[in-house]
Parts: C-alpha cells; structure tokens; sequence
C-alpha cells in the first residue's frame, strides 16, 4: 500500500503482471498478484509513463526544464531497464503529444519521432541508433502491431497551402512508401491499425469549420493498406465523426458519425457497408476482446444509454442507461464490462459499476475520494 497522497499516474504492463505509479517523490513498480515492490526509481518531474510491449523497458516522461546548472536541459525522457534496475538511455523531448517511444512488438527495434524524422532504435540497446526514417515535420507517427515486416505510418499536417499527407513505409525501406495519401483540410489526425498491421484508418479533423455548420470542425475518414489502396471513406450523413473502430478480428471496422442522433455503420476492407445500426444518442463504440459483441455507447455529454449487438447475427441483444459514465472497460474474457464515474470529469458520484452485457448490474461500489477502476489484462473467470 502507498500513503502518497498524490498519484500522478498509474499504467499497468501489457501482460498486466506489473503495476508502475508515480507519486510525489519516485516510481514504484510492483508484481501482481502478490504485490512485491520490485522496481523503485526517482520520479523527478515526471507525469507519465509507459511500459514496453514485452515489459522489459519502462518510459517516463516530465516538463522539460531548464536551471542555471542545466542552461540547456536535462533528459525529461528516460527509459529504465526492468531486467537489471538500470537506466537504460535518457533523451530530451519537449513536446508531451509525441513523447512516448513506440515498440515493435517483439522489442527489436524501439522508435522515437526528433525533428526531423523518426529515430530507430535498437531494442535491446536503446542508446544505439540503427536507422532513420528522414521526413521534416512529423505531427503524428504511428507503429504497425505487425512485425514482417513492421510498418510505419506518418502525418504531415497542412501547411502554406500544401495539402497534408499521409505515408506508410515498411520497415526498413524508407526510399519508397508503400502507401500515400494527400487531402487538404487536416490539421489533425488519430491513427489506427487493425490487428494484422497491414490496414490503417486515419481520422482526419480541421481546428473549424470554416462553412460554420458544426462546432467541432470538418472532419473525413481515409483508409490506407499496404497494397497502395487509399480510399476516402463515405459516410452517409454529415456531422462529426465521433469515434472509430477496427474489431478485433481485422477484417471491418465501425465508425460512429453524423448530427445527433448519429448514425453507427459496419464496414469491410473494401469500405463497403456491411450493416447500419440506424441512428441513435451515442458517440462511442466497444467492441468486447473476441468481437463477437459491439456496444455503442452515448457517454460524456449524452444519457448513458449503450446498446449491445450480437455481431454474428447483427441483432441488437439489449439496451441499458449507465448515467455519468465517464469510462467504460470490458473484462477479458468478454462477458462482463464496468462503467465508472472519475473525477476531474465529474467531482460528484465518482464510483464504478460491474454489469453483464445482458443488462444485470452485478456490483456497485460509491467512493468518497475520486478514482479510476482498471481491470487487468488477464483471463478472468466470472461466475
């Protein structure tokens, strides 16, 4: 147990064996079940962190500073090996946006976005530099959960009346990508991959909307794969695109979009439409670990009301309100999900909810003190 008054953050590793915190004065890294302290690091400035896919490594980030023994800054971003304790290599990062190092999967290689391009690291030495993706500008960089090969994704915001654009490279060949896209009005984006590494959506939206018709800017959906498709997704009504969603399976994805009541469609790797979910308040999408369920859920400034669809037979299984929800999490083995309401969103009715999708809330817990409720990414057995 840790009497630090203040935890700046808390993330658990990938396997969901290990459990890293940052209070006031260190990092503490503990081992679960049992709960033993096997890592404890100084926490300096830092208020993030994050673990290596294989949990070898642990990141943290901090402000950068500066001070009159340090006139040019001091690392802000370390990297600490959880095999020896050690410090592995330190970097200067300012930007907090980009600050994580992105991993292979299998750790080989560790990449960071500099200035001018995209650092790549050798994983098992991350001081060592083995090669670099050359592109001024980078606003947003995204790594492919592939390995054979790993591919990268790159954004290039619009500027000076250049079109921005889009680039995916497969690793280590970054004389040519494979794939590109260039379209005006993007001024940001969020990229994702489906599980095999070979398809990315890209969420493109502009700061506003200059025609004034919505609040939240213009916003379009691309797709990229890694046979040079690009392909300007169509939705079929205008408004926000409010979230998107690759299943776990690979092969389709769902976007939430539209003025209110927003529309839900399913889509394939073709962008056809499998299935219309008609419209409804909701602005987010979950799919459970196995794909076989979809929520679509209207949370933050809507009802609470989620809607739980059976994708093998696209029928619609139930419909339930989870007032106030501000976070929504399903358990691994994909049966049961919790919903809970977390300060700073909300400072009144903080507490967290266990529900089975049918509609049965199972367990309800109210805190005084404001909190998050994780689960942990390992095989749970609910009865």
């Amino acid at each position: 147990r840790d009497e630090s008054p203040k935890c700046k953050c808390l993330t658990f590793s990938h396997d969901g064996n290990l459990l890293a915190w940052i209070s006031d004065s260190d990092i503490k890294v503990i081992k679960l079940p049992e709960g033993e302290i096997v890592h404890q690091f100084p926490a300096g400035y830092s208020n993030s962190l994050a673990f290596s896919p294989k949990h070898s490594f642990l990141a943290t980030w901090g402000p950068y500073r500066i001070s009159d023994k340090a006139p040019q800054g001091t690392h802000n971003l370390v990297i600490w090996n959880l095999a020896s304790g050690e410090k592995s290599a330190g970097f200067i990062h300012k930007r907090h946006t980009d600050w994580k190092p992105l991993w292979s999967t299998d750790e080989e290689i560790c990449t960071r976005v500099v200035v001018d391009g995209v650092l790549v690291l050798k994983g098992s030495d991350i001081g060592t530099s083995i090669a670099k993706l050359s592109q001024d500008g980078i606003q947003e960089f995204s790594l492919s959960p592939s390995t054979n090969p790993i591919r990268f994704a790159t954004f290039n915001p619009t500027k000076k009346g250049a079109p921005a654009y889009v680039k995916m490279y497969n690793f280590p060949n970054f004389d040519r990508p494979v794939c590109q896209k260039s379209f005006y009005k993007a001024d940001n984006v969020s990229m994702s991959w489906n599980k095999t590494g070979k398809s990315l959506l890209l969420h493109a939206s502009t700061e506003s909307d200059k025609t004034g018709s919505s609040y939240y800017g213009e916003q379009s959906l691309y797709f990229l794969d890694d046979e040079g498709n690009s392909i300007h997704v169509s939705l079929a009504k205008t408004g926000p695109i409010y979230s998107v969603e690759w299943s776990p399976n690979g092969r389709e994805f769902c976007v939430v979009y539209g003025s209110m009541p927003a529309k839900a469609t399913l889509y394939n790797l073709k962008c056809d439409p499998i299935h219309e979910f008609g419209s409804s308040y909701r602005n987010l999408i979950y799919f459970n670990p196995q794909g076989t369920i979809i929520c679509l859920a209207g949370f933050g400034n809507l009802k609470g009301e989620m809607e739980f669809w059976n994708r093998q037979d696209l029928k619609l299984i139930s419909k339930f309100q989870a007032s106030d929800s501000t976070q929504f999490e399903w358990s691994p083995d994909g049966q049961y999900f919790a919903t809970a309401t977390t300060a700073p969103r909300l400072r009144q009715g903080n507490g967290y909810k266990i529900w089975h999708y049918s509609g049965s809330l199972l367990h309800e817990v109210q805190v005084i003190k404001p909190k998050e409720e994780l689960w942990e990414v390992t095989t749970v057995i609910l009865s």
